[in-house]
């Protein structure tokens, strides 16, 4: 299961670029945290039927 992943591993998992998502960041058109100067976001955010404010998103996992 993941936690809290970087924009980098975001990126992977969601198909889209990291500029994509550093733009989402920047737009605060998605939750993320700052951990000093980086960026992490939480994947159970992003989860289909999390009940956020923000659109979802559904991250199909390896079996």
């Amino acid at each position: 299961m993941y936690g809290f992943v970087t924009v980098p591993e975001f990126s992977v998992l969601m198909g889209i670029s990291t500029d994509t998502v550093y733009r989402l960041v920047k737009k605060d058109a998605i939750p993320y945290y700052k951990v000093g100067k980086n960026i992490r976001l939480k994947v159970e955010d992003f989860r289909k039927g999390s009940g956020t404010d923000y659109e979802e998103f559904q991250i199909l996992e390896e079996v």
